[in-house]
């Protein structure tokens, strides 16, 4: 009885009430749910604290018992399993902590408020930094200003820039530095083979410091690969030594930032038609958009011609291929993008390739004259010219 009234004197009802009303508003929410059981729990909590100030902690864990007939034999009570009852009987002989343990709360709120400004400051900056993308190669990024010294001055309003050698005559400066800088790249320009191979390819954003004894330092990089950023760094770390920057009359050092390039020509797959064509004859259809595709020699019958087409000219690039001696013993290596016509007669013409060598060249040329005279092709009932471009691997 004593229980029950402390339920009533403290309105216990009057917050079961208001989670019935929760749990009609936000039924799809599980955390109501799971709050409404935690309060009626605490509810009894408060109760039997209450009680067992007026008796013993003893009888009254007794009285619950025998009041839920609850049985001394272990294996068949119901304590075999996290109940309610057991809970409370639990709570009871547990000490009350002191208030000056509360205090630890109180000192947790600012280190939980610090913890929660700094994440979020650490996410503005990298938020900022993802943002970061050269444009033009006289855009200096705001990364690398943060990592020099404060002697250094931007590149676009330093008052004298660092000056490449064989600028020292120029009239711009400047206009020559960064002419020299894309020469630089051009000449020392290589794709890797590996990102070849893996069809990986995109912009790597170069950030380096012309430092103030005029030597290259301070290069970063971010790209779609470390394989294409590692050829960005070695591309920089092969700059020349340069007259260093000056500004108000003092030498400083100068951040620069260039995007490189790295762009595949042709695209992997055996069935890429070529997108654009030579002005010399504008009637090519691309292979991929001929309503008749050619018809290689077998395929008359089959269900469907163009992807015969396709098995058909793999097997007799294998079937002829032949890695070139002089080019194996040179240690030559690389794809060579193959584009050539079916004609109206269904002959090969206008074979052009593009490799990175002559002598690979030759070869995938050689192979593709050898093709069989095809059934041409037609589009809206017309014989037709058609593109196919295919690339041919040599790896040695």
């Amino acid at each position: 009885m004593e229980h029950e009234l402390v339920h009533i004197k403290q309105w216990h009802s009057l917050d079961l009430f208001f989670f019935e009303l929760m749990r009609i508003a936000f039924w799809f929410n599980p955390l109501v749910y799971v709050y409404q059981n935690r309060v009626s729990e605490l509810h009894e909590f408060i109760a039997d604290a209450k009680v067992a100030k007026h008796h013993k902690k003893q009888q009254y864990a007794i009285l619950l018992s025998q009041a839920f007939k609850t049985e001394n034999i272990s294996f068949i009570n119901q304590f075999f399993t996290q109940s309610l009852i057991k809970k409370r009987i639990v709570m009871l002989s547990k000490q009350k902590s002191k208030r000056i343990f509360q205090l630890k709360y109180i000192l947790l709120m600012p280190l939980v408020l610090g913890m929660l400004v700094y994440t979020s400051c650490e996410q503005s900056i990298d938020n900022q930094e993802e943002k970061i993308e050269p444009v033009s190669i006289n855009k200096v990024l705001t990364k690398t200003d943060s990592i020099i010294t404060t002697t250094a001055v931007p590149f676009s309003v330093i008052d004298q820039v660092p000056v490449f050698p064989g600028c020292e005559s120029a009239a711009d400066k400047r206009a020559c530095f960064q002419e020299n800088i894309q020469n630089h790249i051009r000449k020392h320009f290589n794709y890797p083979l590996e990102a070849q191979e893996q069809n990986i390819q995109g912009r790597v954003a170069i950030m380096f410091t012309i430092q103030e004894d005029g030597t290259i330092g301070n290069i970063e990089k971010r790209g779609p690969h470390a394989l294409l950023e590692n050829e960005a760094v070695r591309i920089i770390e092969r700059l020349p030594k340069m007259e260093p920057g000056k500004h108000k009359g003092k030498v400083v050092s100068v951040p620069f930032s260039i995007p490189i390039t790295f762009r595949l020509q042709e695209e992997h797959g055996i069935d890429n038609a070529i997108a654009q064509f030579s002005k010399r004859d504008a009637n090519w259809i691309p292979f991929m958009e001929i309503e008749n595709p050619p018809v290689f020699p077998g395929c008359e019958d089959a269900a469907d011609a163009r992807a015969c087409f396709n098995e058909n000219i793999i097997n007799h690039i294998k079937k002829h291929f032949n890695y070139p001696q002089e080019a194996k013993e040179k240690g030559i290596q690389g794809r060579v993008a193959i584009r050539f016509v079916i004609n109206t007669k269904g002959e090969i013409i206008d074979i052009q390739k593009r490799g990175p060598s002559p002598i690979l060249e030759a070869e995938a040329e050689r192979i593709i004259k050898r093709l069989p005279k095809m059934q041409p092709a037609s589009n809206n009932g017309e014989l037709a010219d058609v593109a196919y471009s295919i690339p041919i691997t040599f790896k040695l």
